[in-house]
């Protein structure tokens, strides 16, 4: 199958294996890869180019073998088409290359390390195999909108019958996919834990909430934050009304703390485990 652009501005997604050898193609699967197809431009724009960068898809043909559509994009401040020519560190075929690269290169594993220092990305894999790319393509391959969109056009064709998923640019080759590197074709993951400590603690009571699955908020005498809560049985007083609220209640409890690192920052969560405790304002008065 190619989807490409006509002469001179062309992008070809070609498959190739037993499912597509006669040049024809379930029109379900086709029509979910031309979508996935058309997603991920849109998010390569914008990351080249801005959250006002916008992709136009067009169905210009439909001939043996081939689906020929034009992607083109229109934004702010751009007044060419995505496959104009425009060159330098945030053209959009090498922000693909790119991509596609990162991904065969972790195989749907976490990377080692995986920071941005100025422009460059830093990808380190588990068995120390350092790889340096532009920043921006950070945005596209932890974006799990983008990993939904190659698992559908790559990944799971290839899974199937498909033997090998390529885009080209004219009589370029910008990124290629095999049978063997399917499972690679998965958001990035980038988070990893950095401590775990489970502590006693006195939280005073900011917001309580009755409605399952949200946040209480807390604050525990430096900062207020947010946090569910784990513990069933507490959480059933609440329900029946045995456990009533006051302003400036404290609760004793166990409080689990994760922090992990995340690209460029790290990350806080808070849950707590169980609730030891329910202290009053009149409880409180008299330790």
């Amino acid at each position: 199958m190619k989807i490409k652009l006509p002469e001179p501005n062309q992008l070809s997604l070609i498959y190739s294996g037993p499912a597509v050898e006669s040049g024809e193609m379930d029109a379900y699967e086709a029509g979910a890869s031309i979508m996935a197809f058309g997603d991920f431009l849109g998010i390569v724009a914008r990351a080249a180019y801005g959250d006002n960068a916008k992709i136009k898809t067009n169905i210009q043909g439909v001939g043996k073998g081939s689906f020929e559509i034009d992607f083109s994009i229109h934004a702010a401040g751009i007044a060419a088409t995505i496959f104009s020519g425009i060159s330098g560190p945030k053209d959009l075929c090498e922000l693909i290359s790119q991509s596609f690269s990162i991904w065969k290169l972790l195989r749907g594993e976490t990377p080692t390390k995986f920071s941005i220092e100025g422009d460059r990305l830093i990808v380190e894999t588990n068995n120390g195999t350092i790889n340096y790319f532009h920043a921006d393509v950070a945005k596209i391959v932890t974006d799990e909108k983008a990993g939904e969109a190659v698992g559908r056009f790559v990944k799971k064709n290839l899974e199937n019958d498909i033997e090998q998923v390529r885009i080209t640019s004219g009589s370029k080759q910008i990124a290629e996919a095999k049978k063997d590197e399917a499972s690679s074709f998965v958001t990035v993951p980038t988070e990893s834990l950095f401590s775990e400590n489970t502590i006693k603690q006195g939280l005073i009571i900011e917001s309580a909430v009755f409605k399952e699955g949200n946040m209480w908020k807390f604050y525990d005498g430096q900062t207020s934050f947010s946090a569910a809560i784990d513990d069933l049985n507490f959480l059933s007083r609440v329900d029946s009304g045995e456990e009533r609220f006051g302003k400036g209640d404290m609760l004793i409890v166990d409080l689990l703390i994760k922090q992990s690192k995340t690209l460029g920052s790290f990350k806080t969560e808070r849950r707590v485990k169980k609730v030891i405790e329910h202290r009053t304002i009149k409880q409180q008065s008299l330790f």
